[in-house]
């Protein structure tokens, strides 16, 4: 395929970036060849994208340049791709919804997907989250927006389909994290669901000490986002040396946080969000988290688990 044969709102599947670790921790999250998407804009030499600082049009070429793309197409064409466009460009126009770094849809797979992980695995995840922690809380402190949720570039597309209407909606069967649960050990829960149990069921004076202390902001990680996906990929490919352990204190105190920046993104309003909180706990902030698990795209599921998008080709620049 050329670029030439795109058509409007064709939803585009980058391979991974060569040289970035970020890429290559998405794909091996998502058993998947891809790690960003976009969406064919309004001329086949324009993309638009969900990328940082927010929503942005780009050039097809600039963009595709030593990447693979993997262009998926709705089956029904015979319907204007208008309404796909128009809810894009209202995002754009609106700066929404604000764009994350890749290192988000890192760790959003780490929180959602269901795996065991060992001590060492945990800590580093634990940077990545207090990484990710720190970018929600400069975009707090400099945009003051309310009700713009964190998107990474999948969901992104996933939802300019569907606020297109219920002619276009995508539909992901058995995706990324369904398949991680099939071959998940029995019994085996994610890092969200260990963090919930751990947050709301233990009453240890220590714990609950820390809980209440928690609101106080860390310094991020030191390491960039490219070394705690190195350190990331290393710790996961390495032969296992030690049992899963159980969700350490620190771990789960950390996607608490995680679950109370993304939503008092969406509040608007940081009092707000505290008003919810429970002896140290944001039940609410919980339970939104584990609705994001439940419409949780990932640039894989566009590729590997969409019934609605057939595959017309790649392109290659």
């Amino acid at each position: 395929m050329n670029i030439s044969d795109l058509n409007q709102a064709d939803v585009l599947l980058f391979s991974g970036e060569k040289g970035s670790f970020i890429s290559e921790a998405i794909m091996f999250l998502t058993d998947s060849p891809v790690s960003h998407t976009a969406l064919s804009y309004t001329t086949s030499a324009k993309i638009i994208e969900e990328t940082p600082p927010a929503v942005q049009v780009n050039t097809a070429v600039d963009r595709f340049k030593d990447r693979t793309i993997y262009v998926m197409r709705r089956g029904v064409r015979s319907e204007s791709m208008t309404p796909v466009l128009d809810a894009a460009t209202g995002y754009l126009n609106n700066n929404e919804p604000y764009a994350m770094s890749n290192l988000y849809l890192v760790g959003a797979l780490l929180i959602f997907k269901k795996f065991t992980a060992t001590s060492l695995e945990q800590k580093i995840i634990l940077k990545i989250l207090e990484k990710i922690a720190a970018e929600i809380i400069d975009y707090i402190n400099e945009k003051k927006e309310p009700g713009k949720l964190p998107m990474v570039c999948s969901q992104f597309a996933y939802q300019c389909y569907e606020d297109a209407g219920a002619d276009y909606k995508l539909t992901i069967k058995d995706g990324v994290l369904f398949e991680a649960r099939k071959a998940a050990p029995k019994g085996a829960v994610n890092l969200l669901e260990q963090a919930i149990e751990k947050v709301t069921k233990d009453d240890t004076e220590s714990f609950r000490k820390a809980l209440s202390t928690a609101a106080v902001t860390k310094v991020a990680p030191a390491e960039s986002n490219e070394e705690l996906a190195r350190q990331l990929l290393e710790a996961l490919r390495a032969p296992k040396k030690e049992e899963p352990a159980e969700i350490s204190s620190e771990l789960a105190l950390a996607i608490h946080k995680f679950a109370e920046l993304s939503h008092t993104v969406m509040k608007g309003a940081v009092k707000d969000v505290e008003k919810e909180v429970q002896q140290g706990v944001c039940t609410e902030a919980l339970n939104f988290l584990k609705d994001q698990e439940a419409i949780f795209v990932a640039p894989g599921d566009l590729l590997q688990h969409c019934p609605d998008l057939k595959q017309m080709g790649k392109i290659e620049v």
